[in-house]
């Protein structure tokens, strides 16, 4: 029986799902470093977690569906090892440790927030968001550029334009939700 935190066996990377595993491997360990790169407010003599760890363990736990600290903890302890140890958690006796909840919620309360949200928000976006890719031109004699300029631009540059935005959806990671969220572009 298989069970979301139980450790899974390791690929030996003969199959398909290497390549996935260490494109997973890869965004997350992007991700701790990414976070690493906050600023830590608290004393050195007390730090147990580094801070992107900590903070890299909200995302994921956030991403699973944790909606504040309690939750985070709770998906953190759930968490594979192997998770726990690309994130940057501290090993003890052998064993990757998860931050507790008050870790998580201390550290929340006192980092720069918008500059973990910008990290956070970079990194989903390289992720999740589809590249937008330029449309091939096949007059190459034309004197009108305006409608050329606006599309070499991206898709989603114009918000009138025929081109949909993706749905947008609010991720905290300070265990608030944000709310009042919605899609740029209305249906008429």
């Amino acid at each position: 029986m298989s069970v979301s935190h139980a450790p899974q066996p390791r690929s030996s990377g003969t199959g398909d799902t290497g390549d996935e595993d260490d494109q997973g491997e890869a965004a997350l360990a992007e991700l701790a470093a990414l976070l690493a790169g906050v600023a830590d407010p608290r004393k050195v003599r007390g730090i147990r977690h580094p801070v992107g760890a900590v903070l890299t363990i909200m995302v994921l736990a956030t991403l699973a569906g944790a909606r504040n600290f309690r939750e985070c903890a709770d998906r953190a302890g759930e968490m594979p090892e192997r998770l726990l140890e690309l994130a940057g958690c501290r090993c003890r006796r052998g064993r990757y440790v998860p931050p507790s909840a008050g870790t998580m919620r201390r550290l929340a309360s006192t980092i720069d927030a918008d500059a973990a949200d910008a990290l956070v928000n970079a990194w989903l976006r390289r992720y999740l968001m589809p590249t937008p890719t330029a449309p091939a031109s096949t007059d190459t004699n034309s004197t009108d550029t305006t409608s050329t300029d606006t599309a070499a631009d991206g898709e989603n540059s114009q918000p009138g334009g025929d081109q949909t935005l993706p749905e947008l959806i609010g991720l905290a990671i300070d265990g608030k939700t944000v709310h009042g969220q919605r899609p740029t572009r209305l249906p008429r």
